[in-house]
């Protein structure tokens, strides 16, 4: 990093950043989540020292493996982890929950879409129609 520091002072600020950045929301997941590093070590293959790593202040971009098992382990869209690393423009007005969701729901099979579809149409029906109207 001294070397970059040197060569490249903004660049490696921003590789910094990010891999900070990755670092909070790594964290972040593996609260939510009630795991620990460990949880997620066995859960992805990885070495629980790897995973330290990424947590570290100083850590490196995890590799496209890791990014790929912490997807799986997580039940996120792979887009999602990879923005999180960096590797990844952000998505303008984009939302974790909504791209969650149709992660989910394209992991079905088209008969479970179909039903998926029903409960949402009927959600928003007896729901948000009635609200917008005044009704509720």
């Amino acid at each position: 990093m001294t070397y970059c520091k040197a060569a490249f002072p903004q660049s490696c600020d921003k590789i910094a950043k990010a891999m900070n950045k990755f670092s909070n929301w790594l964290l972040l997941e593996l609260e939510a989540r009630k795991m620990s590093q460990s949880d997620l070590a066995r859960a992805t293959g990885l070495t629980r020292q790897a995973i330290s790593y990424y947590l570290g202040e100083k850590s490196k971009r995890p590799d496209d493996d890791a990014l790929q098992a912490i997807s799986r382990v997580f039940k996120l869209p792979p887009e999602q982890v990879y923005r999180a690393a960096g590797l990844l423009p952000p998505k303008p007005e984009s939302d974790p929950w909504v791209e969650e969701m149709a992660h989910k729901l394209a992991s079905l099979p088209p008969n479970l879409r179909r039903v998926a579809t029903g409960l949402i149409d009927s959600l928003l029906r007896d729901e948000v129609i009635p609200a917008k109207r005044g009704t509720k």
